[in-house]
């Protein structure tokens, strides 16, 4: 099956991809009705799938909105007060996505496609695809719907350079490609040179839960958290108990004493009657 971000994929022809505030600058985008596809760099599958009478009017006006405002302020407003106008409606997801760490690029088909009906029949055969390839709809398709989904599941392998190619060895394995979807497309290495570093470090990157931590270096974290752990927090700390009675031995030396001093009188009582 086609990979979503391919230069022929479904039989159409492709741009190259490029960063989306690049394209707008340099007026690279086309003003011709078509299609076109998000994605994030260096991660599989795509982000939003969408189609315009202009694509270039059309995506000036998602890139000055993602900007304009926090994705929060549009997605939030007040209770009784008018949704904000946001430009493009996928505009606050795109920003959700860029927050978290990724790097937005844009890619269009070169086929123009003029009537409105036949661009948004070929729009939606292109998500269905998406669907069967990668096992998900693009995440900030119908109304950003699969945003929290798709970065709560965002992985990074992070290990040393110089064991990149046994860090694709080992997530090629056969037991790894029959996982749904497979591991390889839901993972992406990065080096422990390359991890961000300081206060926004969190917001740059997100990591699986910690629970799936392994025993080497090759650690898979969640957002939040610090990558370099301290190593006395994975040393065996004593338990502290909470009542001091517990385990303590002298109740039951008491108790042993006691039923020691009573049974001679029980058997005195017994010889008596």
């Amino acid at each position: 099956m086609p990979d979503p971000q391919a230069d022929d994929w479904i039989g159409l022809s492709w741009s190259h991809w490029h960063d989306l505030d690049q394209a707008v600058r340099d007026h690279l985008i086309p003003v011709t009705a078509g299609l076109y596809r998000f994605r994030a760099r260096g991660e599989p599958g795509l982000l939003y799938i969408g189609e315009g009478a202009n694509r270039r009017r059309r995506l000036r006006t998602l890139a000055r909105y993602r900007n304009a405002q926090s994705a929060s302020y549009y997605l939030c407003w007040p209770a009784g007060a008018r949704r904000p106008f946001r430009g493009h409606y996928a505009a606050p997801f795109i920003r959700l996505c860029e927050d978290a760490g990724c790097v937005m690029e844009v890619s269009w088909a070169a086929d123009v496609h003029a009537n409105r009906i036949a661009r948004r029949k070929v729009e939606a055969c292109l998500i269905r695809e998406h669907l069967a390839r990668v096992g998900r709809e693009p995440p900030c398709q119908r109304g950003g719907r699969g945003v929290a989904a798709y970065l709560e599941a965002r992985a990074f392998l992070v290990a040393p350079e110089e064991r990149r190619e046994q860090v694709v060895r080992q997530v090629n394995r056969p037991t790894f490609e029959r996982m749904k979807p497979p591991l390889v497309d839901v993972c992406r290495y990065i080096s422990f040179e390359g991890v961000p570093r300081g206060p926004d470090s969190s917001a740059q990157l997100r990591f699986i839960p910690e629970a799936r931590l392994a025993p080497s270096r090759e650690r898979i974290m969640r957002a939040g958290r610090p990558l370099a752990a301290s190593p006395a927090r994975y040393e065996h700390q004593p338990v502290q108990l909470a009542n001091p009675r517990v385990g303590d031995e002298r109740p039951s030396s008491r108790r042993s004493e006691r039923s020691q001093r009573t049974r001679p009188l029980q058997a005195n009582q017994a010889r008596s009657v």
